[in-house]
């Protein structure tokens, strides 16, 4: 594989993960928009294909999203913390301005997700 495909190879992956917008840093004060990675290869990305423009993986309704919610707490306890932690954070955001959930219910999962 030479250097151009290495780089379409890349860049497919980053578009489909998304990982330029959830970067990993190592500090709240990192400065990832300031590497040589973001100025020169994720800058030249079309402006639609690394802005969000929502949620793509929140059900629609209520109820899907309580059930949602109920699964996603439940892999949450069995120990798969990392991956559901933001999407169940995603579901009470919606729940909470949706009146669907209450404040103090909300303030409770967060607190349990938090530990």
């Amino acid at each position: 594989m030479g250097k151009n495909e290495d780089l379409d190879s890349y860049i497919k992956l980053i578009l489909q993960t998304n990982v330029m917008n959830h970067p990993a840093n190592v500090s709240p004060s990192s400065r990832y928009k300031n590497t040589f990675k973001w100025r020169k290869i994720f800058s030249s990305f079309p402006p639609d294909q690394h802005e969000g423009d929502g949620f793509h993986f929140l059900p629609g309704g209520i109820k899907e999203l309580e059930d949602k919610l109920t699964l996603l707490l439940g892999e949450y306890r069995a120990g798969n913390k990392t991956s559901t932690r933001n999407e169940i954070v995603a579901i009470l955001d919606n729940l909470l301005s949706r009146k669907a959930l209450s404040k103090e219910h909300y303030r409770a999962i967060n607190t349990y997700i938090l530990k």
